[in-house]
C-alpha cells in the first residue's frame, strides 16, 4: 500500500482491519475557521440564546467640553417606546460621530440609566469645543451570547500619552468562550472619571485576553496620572461576522404629524432611511394609546418611505407628537448584521495635541451604515477616538494625538466590523430615538461553520483515498 505524505501537525486516522484497497488517509485534527472569528473548539458550541444589534440615530446634548480635559455629555431616548426598546444598562455601546471636529474625540461611552446614553468626550486642544448637534450613529449590542461582564482593576494611566493594558478574562464552565482572535472587541467602562478617557474599540490579543487603550489629559487639578476605579464591572462584546439567518427587521419610525378628520381615514407618510421598495410590513405597533385614533393599514410607498393609514372614530385627531412606532419588516434578501473586513491602512502623520481623520478604501462598506474597528497594536500617544463610513466603500478613522509632538501612524492591518443596518434617520426631532434592529443566532452560525469544516475534511479524506486507490489499481 502506498504512503501518503503526512501534513504538519496532523494526526492519522487508522481503520481497524481495513480492506486491502483502503488507504490510510491523513487529515488535520484541528481547524481554524478563518473569516468568521470563530474556531473549531468545543467551548464554542454551548450558545443558548440569540442576540440583537440595534442602531439608533440621535443627537447628543451639545454641552461645551473645556480645553485639555474629558467631559461627559448625554443622549436621551425621549419618546414613549415599548419596554426594552431603548438604551439598556447591561448592553454594550459604540458611537460613530458623523463629522470631524479637530481636537475633539470620543473617549468612552456607557449607559448608566435606562434610556440615557453617556458619551465621554475628550478635548486635547487649547480651547473649549462644543460637539455639533448632529445625527450620531449609536450601536447597541443587547446583552446576550456575545456579551459579557468583567471586573477590571487597571493600573495608573500616565498623563498626556496613551497606554495599553491587557486583561485576562475568567472562564465559566459550560459557557462559550467569546473573546477570540478575529472578533471585534467593544468595551464600556461604567463610570466617568475626570481627565480619564479610553477607546471603546479594544482588541483581542489572545483567547480570553483583551487590550484596552487609556489616556489621561492634563487639566486643572489633574496634573498627574489617573488610576481607573478598581474592580469595576465593565460591559464587553466580542463580535464575529454575523450572517443573515433572520429576514426580520424592526424599525422605530416617526408617527404622522397631520390631523385626521372625524370619522375618516388619512394616509400619512414617514421617511425611513434603509426601507426597500421590496420590503413587506408585517405589523406596526404604538407604544401608547390614543382614544379615538387607530392605525388601519400600512405599506411601503417608495424606497425609504412608509405610508400609514390613520383613522379617527371621534373628532379631528393628531398622532402624539414625536411618537416612535414599531414597524416589523420582512426583507427578501437581508444583509449580514455584521461583516468583518481586514484592511491595510496606510501610514499617516497626526499633528501634536489635535485629532485628524484618515480615510481609506474598504470595498463593501455601505452608505448610512456603521463601523467598528480594532487597531492591531498600540501606537504610544495615539488613540482611535472615532470611526465612520464617510462615503460608499470609504472608511474614516479619527486618531487623537495626546502628546506635544507629531506622531506617525504605522501601516497596519486593522479588523473592521461593518454593521449593515442602514438609516433610519432622525425623524421629527433629533432626540426621537429612531432605530433599526436585527437579531442574530450564534448557535445556527456555529453549526453552519462547523458543518462546512466537516465537509472540507471529508472531501480531503475522499481525495486522499481516491489518490491512493488510483495508485494501487
Amino acid at each position: 500500500m502506498p504512503n501518503i505524505a503526512t501534513q504538519p501537525n496532523a494526526t492519522t486516522t487508522v481503520f481497524a482491519n481495513p480492506p486491502s484497497n483502503v488507504v490510510q488517509a491523513t487529515i488535520t485534527s484541528t481547524t481554524t475557521l478563518t473569516g468568521t472569528g470563530l474556531q473549531d473548539n468545543a467551548m464554542l458550541v454551548n450558545y443558548t440564546q440569540a442576540g440583537n444589534i440595534t442602531k439608533y440615530q440621535v443627537a447628543i446634548n451639545p454641552l461645551s467640553v473645556a480645553a485639555t480635559t474629558a467631559a461627559q455629555n448625554t443622549s436621551s431616548v425621549t419618546t414613549s417606546l415599548q419596554p426594552g426598546v431603548n438604551y439598556a444598562t447591561n448592553s454594550v455601546f459604540a458611537i460613530n460621530k458623523p463629522a470631524l471636529q479637530a481636537g475633539l474625540g470620543v473617549g468612552g461611552v456607557t449607559c448608566g440609566t435606562t434610556g440615557i446614553l453617556n458619551v465621554n468626550y475628550l478635548n486635547v486642544s487649547s480651547a473649549a469645543i462644543t460637539p455639533t448637534g448632529e445625527a450620531n450613529d449609536v450601536i447597541e449590542i443587547k446583552s446576550g451570547s456575545l456579551t459579557t461582564t468583567a471586573a477590571l482593576t487597571p493600573v495608573i494611566v500616565p498623563i498626556n500619552t496613551t497606554s495599553e493594558q491587557i486583561f485576562t478574562l475568567a472562564t465559566t464552565a459550560g459557557q462559550p468562550v467569546i473573546c477570540l482572535p478575529g472578533t471585534i472587541a467593544i468595551v464600556n467602562k461604567p463610570t466617568n472619571q475626570a481627565g480619564l478617557s479610553y477607546s471603546p474599540y479594544a482588541r483581542v490579543v489572545g483567547i480570553n485576553q483583551v487590550a484596552i487603550t487609556f489616556a489621561t489629559i492634563t487639566s486643572g487639578a489633574v496634573t498627574t496620572g489617573v488610576t481607573p476605579t478598581a474592580a469595576e464591572s465593565w460591559n464587553m462584546a466580542f463580535l464575529p461576522q454575523l450572517n443573515a439567518f433572520n429576514p426580520t427587521y424592526v424599525y422605530g419610525i416617526p408617527s404622522g404629524a397631520t390631523a385626521t378628520g372625524a370619522s375618516t381615514t388619512l394616509e400619512q407618510t414617514s421617511g425611513v432611511t434603509g426601507i426597500l421598495l421590496s420590503d413587506t410590513i408585517s405589523g406596526i405597533a404604538r407604544g401608547t394609546t390614543q382614544v379615538g385614533l387607530f392605525i388601519g393599514s400600512y405599506r411601503v410607498t417608495s424606497a425609504g418611505v412608509i405610508g400609514i393609514n390613520y383613522g379617527s372614530v371621534g373628532g379631528t385627531l393628531t398622532p402624539t407628537t414625536s411618537e416612535v412606532l414599531l414597524a416589523t419588516i420582512q426583507r427578501q434578501n437581508p444583509l449580514n448584521p455584521m461583516m468583518i473586513y481586514s484592511s491595510l491602512l496606510s501610514t499617516s502623520s497626526i499633528a501634536a495635541t489635535t485629532s485628524a481623520e484618515v480615510t481609506t478604501t474598504v470595498n463593501g462598506l455601505l452608505v448610512s451604515s456603521s463601523v467598528l474597528i480594532n487597531k492591531p497594536s498600540l501606537t504610544a500617544g495615539l488613540m482611535i477616538t472615532n470611526v465612520r463610513v464617510s462615503a460608499a466603500n470609504t472608511l474614516a478613522v479619527q486618531y487623537t494625538n495626546f502628546t506635544t509632538t507629531a506622531i506617525t501612524v504605522p501601516a497596519e492591518t486593522y479588523t473592521i466590523g461593518n454593521v449593515q443596518l442602514q438609516g433610519p434617520g432622525l425623524g421629527l426631532t433629533t432626540t426621537a430615538g429612531l432605530f433599526v434592529m436585527q437579531s442574530f443566532y450564534p448557535s445556527l452560525q456555529q453549526s453552519a461553520t462547523l458543518a462546512n469544516a466537516l465537509r472540507t475534511a471529508l472531501l480531503a479524506i475522499d481525495t486522499a483515498c481516491s489518490v491512493g486507490a488510483s495508485t494501487t489499481s
